[in-house]
């Protein structure tokens, strides 16, 4: 009697604790139900970095476009920049897939550096937009005289004369020409800064920008005379020079 209890009193343990057994096969549909999941949200992640990148990429190019140039075109100068990003990206993130042994894609990595790249150049060429406004009938070149004032006065005379001040002319802008109501930004080319002495302005260095209008002249005057330009009260010196 004794030995039948002992019998039935282990056979109860025994099914007990198989009761909190996981079949192997359940566990392998599960393990691989996990990882399938895990696939998924790797794959979800990677495409958002591609995206994010590109975006980063778009951002690049358009800062490259608005640079002003001299003589080479801004569609030349990303012709140069996108395949150069893309051949340092590709291999950097081909690089550290190796030395991780990560799962990603290379390309997940080679997009990342190509974002830090974009987004780098993206920061360092960002500048303010402020408007020129220009005559309507003005033809030839601005100049924007730099002076210690806290504003600027980007309202053009019909002498072609503007005035900027130093925060300005230092950090750079990004302008935006209007010639009466008309955007005219695209059609200016050779943006340019320059310094220059006068001998009616002892020990005196007035800096400037200047760039052309399109459009035939009525007449030539000496416009890069800028003794001239003083003496013809073209150029307000008490704002120039101001303290």
């Amino acid at each position: 009697m004794v030995g039948y209890l002992v019998h039935l009193f282990f056979n109860r343990q025994r099914f007990r604790a198989d009761d909190f057994q996981i079949p192997q096969h359940r566990q392998a549909r599960s393990l691989a139900a996990i990882l399938d999941r895990l696939s998924v949200k790797k794959n979800k992640l990677q495409t958002l970095v591609i995206i994010l990148g590109l975006i980063a990429i778009g951002l690049g190019v358009r800062s490259l476009l608005l640079v002003p140039t001299m003589i080479l075109p801004t569609w030349f100068l990303v012709l140069l920049y996108l395949p150069f990003v893309l051949l340092i990206s590709f291999t950097l993130g081909f690089i550290t897939k190796k030395l991780t042994k990560s799962t990603w894609h290379t390309l997940t990595f080679s997009t990342i550096f190509a974002a830090i790249i974009s987004l780098t150049f993206y920061f360092s060429e960002y500048k303010p937009s402020y408007t020129v406004k220009i005559p309507d009938t003005f033809v030839g070149e601005v100049k924007l005289f730099v002076t210690n004032e806290s504003t600027n006065d980007l309202n053009v005379n019909k002498l072609g004369v503007g005035y900027i001040n130093q925060k300005t002319f230092k950090n750079g802008f990004q302008p935006k020409i209007l010639k009466g109501d008309k955007d005219i930004t695209k059609e200016i080319h050779g943006y340019s800064t320059g310094t220059f002495a006068s001998s009616l302005l002892p020990n005196k260095q007035i800096n400037y920008i200047s760039f052309l209008i399109p459009g035939k002249k009525e007449s030539e005057d000496d416009e890069n005379n800028f003794d001239e330009l003083i003496k013809s009260n073209r150029i307000d010196t008490a704002r120039i020079l101001r303290e």
